[in-house]
């Protein structure tokens, strides 16, 4: 029987935003507030579970970031639920598709999901958007998994001087577990797991120095 809890999946099965940009839109209800990090939840009309968004400051750089989310090889540093992910298709500098699976406990199957990211950069905010979208019939089914059919979202970092950059993150996905209630209840808490392991490696010393090259850098900047 698998020993992580319920709360270690549901992170990485909802990475799911409904607009590449944090809305403003009324109706958050904040669950959790604790070590700089901030989280909200709100029911949306016609969708089974609550969206989320995160949202925290942390010691870094934009450029580290970007990094750490576009290896794979990292994905269970900080990623609450990755048991593995790999690069299946690289579309440009700025875009690919990625393959992750992601552990859910007994009596569920593990899930996984081909997600496309690209990221921009606008020079005018000095902030990076990853906005994620999955492709629900891009290879077929794997033994023991349950395909993640419905996901799309975003990460944003914005560079608010040289040591300090604002993280935000907002989703919505329906990943197909019940209680309903529960996978509300402890989407939140894995979201704070998956904050603060992103927040330990950011800063470790061996991304602190980590900057974009000038060809990185060109291709993701939006004109």
């Amino acid at each position: 029987m698998k020993t992580k809890s319920l709360a270690t999946a549901l992170f990485i099965l909802s990475l799911c935003a409904v607009t590449p940009a944090l809305q403003a839109a009324d109706n958050w209800r904040e669950v959790l507030n604790k070590s700089g990090i901030v989280l909200s939840q709100r029911d949306l009309p016609g969708k089974t579970y609550q969206q989320i968004q995160g949202q925290m400051t942390l010691k870094g750089r934009i450029d580290a970031l970007v990094g750490i989310l576009n290896n794979p090889g990292l994905c269970k540093q900080w990623l609450n639920g990755c048991l593995a992910s790999n690069v299946v298709k690289q579309i440009n500098p700025a875009e690919r598709i990625n393959y992750t699976v992601v552990d859910v406990p007994f009596p569920f199957q593990d899930r996984d999901m081909h997600v496309r990211s690209k990221a921009s950069y606008d020079s005018k905010t000095d902030t990076v958007t990853i906005a994620l979208q999955g492709i629900d019939n891009y290879a077929g089914a794997q033994q023991n998994r349950v395909r993640v059919k419905s996901l799309n979202g975003f990460w944003r970092f914005r560079q608010l001087d040289e040591q300090q950059v604002s993280v935000s993150y907002q989703m919505y996905s329906d990943p197909g577990i019940t209680p309903v209630a529960a996978v509300n209840s402890f989407s939140a808490d894995s979201l704070f797991k998956t904050f603060s392991n992103l927040r330990q490696l950011a800063s470790s010393p061996a991304h602190r120095g980590v900057r974009f090259s000038p060809a990185e850098l060109k291709a993701i900047t939006v004109r």
